[in-house]
């Protein structure tokens, strides 16, 4: 795949229900959306191509672990835009699977190291590429494609936690993203949205 850095978005749509397409200047499309009960043999093999460490960094310990099993991830009912609640996504360009990537909903009540208001409606996502194609600019298209998928469901605030070093914690820098918290090696940020 050629990489997706640098490109320059053309539009952004909600196609169907959870799916929203980032068209870019060369005519690809990255895509999140909502697996489907087919997709299931396709996101297995996917699945087994993330390595150990991208997996760790990538799956919530405190959610129900079905999220993570690519049979019960396609068979989850479609997200309807509830607070709280979690929308399951995968990346495509085209139609191979880039990436996995997850948004939770709930209210800032529940993010109170953040800063925001409690009833504020806050999203706070996380992703993990495939290996190979890991640094190809996968987290640059999740972070345009995130905030507007965020802005659609209502939020105020999209908030993140980061690596110092990571290569997410650029592309929020690049996005003028507010420190919020640093603990040594994690850093908190948000974006305010509206």
């Amino acid at each position: 795949m050629k990489p997706l850095k640098g490109l320059q978005v053309v539009e952004q749509k909600h196609v169907t229900p959870n799916t929203f397409y980032t068209i870019l200047e060369d005519g690809r499309i990255f895509a999140l959306r909502q697996p489907r009960k087919t997709d299931s043999g396709k996101l297995r093999k996917a699945w087994k191509q993330v390595g150990g460490q991208s997996r760790l960094s990538y799956m919530r310990r405190y959610v129900d672990q079905d999220l993570y099993d690519m049979n019960k991830r396609c068979n989850l009912p479609l997200y309807m835009g509830e607070f709280p609640g979690v929308l399951p996504l995968v990346c495509e360009v085209g139609n191979t699977v880039v990436g996995f990537c997850d948004i939770f909903f709930k209210y800032g009540s529940d993010f109170e190291r953040f800063g925001v208001e409690p009833m504020d409606k806050c999203a706070n996502g996380s992703i993990t590429a495939l290996d190979k194609y890991r640094g190809l600019g996968v987290g640059n298209m999740y972070a345009v494609t995130s905030n507007y998928i965020a802005r659609h469901y209502g939020c105020q605030w999209i908030l993140g936690r980061t690596k110092q070093e990571g290569g997410m914690r650029g592309i929020r820098r690049g996005e003028g993203w507010e420190i919020t918290g640093y603990d040594g090696l994690w850093v908190d940020h948000k974006l305010r949205l509206d």
